[in-house]
C-alpha cells in the first residue's frame, strides 16, 4: 500500500495531518517579494565576487614581494590609486596584473550599481516605512533594512519573538535525555542571510550607546515605537532593563567576542524589539493581524 499514490488518498492524509495539528504554516512571498529577495542575494554574491577579486590582487602582488604600506586600510582610495600605478616589465605578468585590474574595477562597478537601485527600493512602498523604522536602531542602515525587510517578508508570521530567534538559528543547540543536560552552540537553521546581517549589525553594541548624527538624522519624522529601543541615551535604564544588548551584559570576564555578539543578537531578536511588529499595515504596534484575517494581542514580555 505504501507504493500507492493517489488524490483520495493524499486528500485524506492532509486531513488526518489537519485534524492532528502537525501541518506547519508557510508564508510564499508575493512576485515583488520575491524579486527583491534576488535582487538583496544578488548583491551578496557579486561582493562575495569581489572579496575573490580583492584576494585574487593581493595574492599577485604579494607573490613578487609587492607590499602596500602608506597607510593601514586597504582597498580604499589611496590603495587603488597605488595599484594603479604599478607596472611590470614582463609582458606576462603585465598581463595579469590588466585582467585582475580590469575584474576588479567590474566588479566594483556592479556592487555600486546594485546599492544605488536597493536604496531606490527603500525609497517606494510597501517597503519605506519599515526600512525607516529598522534604521532607527544602530547597526541598521538603508543595505541593511531592506535585506532584512525582502528575506522576512512580513514579519506578522512570526507569532512571538522566539519563534522569529529559532527561525534565525539563534537558539542553542541540545542533546538532553533525563538527568543528562547538554546545550551546544546555535543550530544555525534557517534564514542564514538575516543571521549574517543581524550578527554583524550587533558588533556596533561593543561601544557605548550615544546617539550620533547620521542616527539622529535617521530618526527624524519616526515614530517613538521604533526609537524606544533604539539605543538613545535617555532611555538608558529601560534598555538596560528591558533589552540589555550591551556586550558587558552578555559576556562574563574572559568570555571570546564571538559567543558574546551571538547573545546580543539572541537577545535583540528574542527581546522586546519592533522586529515582530514593523508591518506597514499594522496600526497599532501591541496588535498584529494574523494570516486569518483576524487580529490576536501581540506578546509583550
Amino acid at each position: 500500500g505504501a507504493r500507492i499514490k493517489t488524490d483520495p488518498r493524499d486528500a485524506r492524509k492532509l486531513a488526518e495531518l489537519f485534524r492532528a495539528g502537525l501541518l506547519t504554516e508557510v508564508h510564499p512571498p508575493s512576485e515583488s517579494d520575491e524579486a527583491l529577495r534576488d535582487l538583496c542575494r544578488c548583491r551578496r554574491s557579486v561582493q562575495h565576487d569581489l572579496t575573490q577579486a580583492h584576494h585574487r590582487m593581493g595574492k599577485f602582488l604579494l607573490r613578487r614581494h609587492i607590499i602596500y604600506r602608506e597607510t593601514k586600510h586597504h582597498w580604499g582610495t589611496r590603495h587603488l590609486a597605488w595599484i594603479r600605478a604599478l607596472h611590470f616589465d614582463d609582458p606576462a605578468s603585465q598581463t595579469v596584473f590588466e585582467s585582475y585590474l580590469l575584474t576588479l574595477d567590474q566588479r566594483s562597478e556592479n556592487l555600486r550599481s546594485l546599492d544605488l537601485k536597493l536604496a531606490e527600493m527603500a525609497q517606494v512602498e510597501p517597503y519605506r516605512e519599515p526600512v525607516a523604522w529598522l534604521r532607527c536602531f544602530r547597526g541598521i542602515d538603508t543595505l541593511t533594512a531592506i535585506c532584512l525587510v525582502a528575506e522576512l517578508h512580513d514579519f506578522r508570521r512570526f507569532r512571538s519573538p522566539g519563534q522569529l530567534m529559532a527561525y534565525l538559528g539563534l537558539v542553542p543547540s541540545e542533546r538532553s535525555s533525563r538527568e543528562s543536560e547538554r546545550r551546544g552552540s546555535t543550530t544555525k537553521t534557517g534564514n542564514n542571510n538575516v543571521r549574517r546581517l543581524l550578527i554583524e549589525s550587533s558588533w556596533h553594541h561593543r561601544y557605548k550607546p550615544r546617539v550620533t548624527g547620521p542616527l539622529t538624522k535617521r530618526r527624524e519624522g519616526q515614530r517613538g515605537c521604533g526609537v524606544r529601543y533604539g539605543g538613545d541615551s535617555r532611555t538608558r535604564d529601560v534598555r538596560e532593563r528591558i533589552l540589555p544588548t550591551d556586550h558587558s551584559h552578555a559576556a562574563r570576564p574572559g568570555t571570546p567576542a564571538q559567543p558574546a555578539n551571538i547573545s546580543v543578537t539572541r537577545r535583540r531578536s528574542a527581546r522586546p524589539s519592533p522586529l515582530p511588529r514593523l508591518d506597514h499595515q499594522t496600526r497599532n504596534p501591541k496588535t498584529a493581524a494574523t494570516p486569518e484575517g483576524g487580529r490576536r494581542r501581540q506578546h509583550v514580555p
